[in-house]
């Protein structure tokens, strides 16, 4: 599962650089389809782990918590890539966000690599 989602946002990461570079209108609708899948893949591992990994009792409460916080950071983030956008461009706010989202896909496979990670899918909680 961590798998997936480190090679979601890889995937995610690749093609969003693509298309911070694509001036092709039909390739980025196809760009846009082919980032759905990724994200699509990379999402649910997250929310399986997340479920295998939280008391069923504390579901409810976590994902309330959770969405809570992702509405704070998204609205933050439109703001912040909003102004890095009226001094970069747009474009650069694709590569950008490419850039990040590497980083991140980076990090949990040195994480995996390092610390050794295991899930254990049959583990009941």
């Amino acid at each position: 599962m961590v798998i997936s989602m480190s090679l979601g946002s890889l995937g995610v990461s690749v093609f969003v650089f693509i298309f911070g570079l694509n001036k092709i209108p039909l390739m980025s609708l196809v760009l846009v389809f082919v980032l759905g899948l990724f994200y699509q893949l990379r999402d649910s591992a997250q929310r399986t782990l997340l479920q295998l990994h939280v008391k069923d009792d504390d579901l409810t409460a976590f994902y309330g918590f959770y969405s809570s916080i992702n509405s704070v950071v998204f609205g933050f983030s439109i703001f912040l890539m909003g102004t890095i956008s009226d001094l970069l461009g747009p474009q650069n706010i694709y590569l950008l966000a490419s850039l990040m989202t590497l980083v991140s896909s980076i990090l949990i496979f040195v994480a995996l690599k390092n610390l050794k990670i295991e899930f254990n899918v049959n583990k009941t909680i």
